[in-house]
């Protein structure tokens, strides 16, 4: 590769290690420089780092500026693979979106896009495979297919254990956590989360500190809970990821009103609310407002707008 393209590869490869570790503005300086050094270069190989720029750069769009912005940026990108014929782009592509679609709370649609996916693992490798096992199982959990979600996070977590993957294992196992609580084995969910959360792995741990937190709750450990969810407020906020600030927030309105503080609950679910209102984040801002139309009704308060809201 010529100095420039070499170059480039290096920053768009910064890029993507900062989504990763949830530092997106960082993020979107380094995949800046990548696409100023890839401007004027016109091989192959330049036009498949340049997809793979904007592959990486919708995540850090998804959270610094909302989800219409991502998936314009995923969808050239994947229209750009597919006139290239570039299988492994084109799944790679359909991996990304389904990881927005699944930041978002829109299940079907990420599991739609990574059940495509799984056709062309032979294009791809074992960590683009695990990846995409563990959010369709993250996705299948969610639509409550509890028999897919848990063979999908199973196989995930084989395979990450196969190929050394220490990263996809803390996800993996800790997914399988998430599982099992909705299952309602809150033991084995406490175990397995409790079990990743002491991997010694340099992985964002805000939104597994969140669901650690929602286990913490129903197993009526308030005090326990609330620390959690704080630290992992704090962590969110200094990283810019304004998608788990808002469920964070929303879990603290779990807390609040656990703790009998009905006015704090309010408060902290209004701010979950603004804060999926401006990442374009529906079904999430859907369930702050249906937190808040649950309070106003249980208060007989604002009678007509919570019955509105349920409707």
């Amino acid at each position: 590769m010529t100095d420039a393209l070499t170059r480039a590869h290096d920053c768009w490869a910064e890029g993507r290690r900062l989504n990763d570790l949830g530092r997106f503005a960082d993020a979107r300086v380094s995949l800046g420089q990548a696409r100023d050094l890839l401007a004027g270069l016109n091989s192959a190989d330049a036009v498949r780092i340049g997809i793979r720029v904007d592959i990486t750069a919708a995540l850090t769009h998804l959270e610094l500026e909302g989800y219409a912005a991502a998936a314009e940026l995923l969808t050239g990108a994947a229209e750009r693979a597919r006139s290239l014929r570039a299988d492994d782009l084109i799944a790679l592509a359909g991996i990304q979106h389904g990881v927005i679609d699944a930041r978002c709370g829109q299940w079907d649609q990420a599991a739609r896009q990574l059940r495509q996916v799984v056709p062309l693992f032979a294009h791809i490798g074992p960590v683009e495979q695990c990846s995409t096992l563990i959010t369709l199982g993250l996705a299948e959990l969610s639509l409550r297919q509890m028999a897919a979600a848990e063979e999908t996070l199973t196989s995930a977590r084989g395979l990450a254990r196969e190929h050394d993957l220490p990263v996809h294992l803390f996800k993996a196992t800790h997914n399988l956590g998430c599982a099992a609580y909705v299952g309602g084995d809150l033991p084995r969910a406490l175990r397995l989360m409790g079990e990743a959360d002491a991997m010694p792995v340099d992985v964002a741990r805000e939104r597994a500190r969140l669901d650690l937190a929602t286990a913490l709750l129903e197993a009526g450990l308030l005090d326990r809970a609330r620390e959690a969810l704080t630290g992992a407020l704090d962590a969110a906020r200094r990283a810019g990821q304004r998608f788990d600030e808002g469920d964070i927030l929303l879990d603290l309105a779990r807390w609040a009103v656990l703790d009998g503080d009905r006015d704090l609950a309010r408060r902290l679910a209004a701010d979950a609310q603004a804060t999926f209102t401006t990442r374009q984040a529906q079904p999430r801002r859907r369930a702050a407002e249906l937190f808040i139309a649950g309070l106003d009704a249980a208060d007989g308060v604002r009678l007509a707008e919570a019955v509105r809201v349920g409707e």
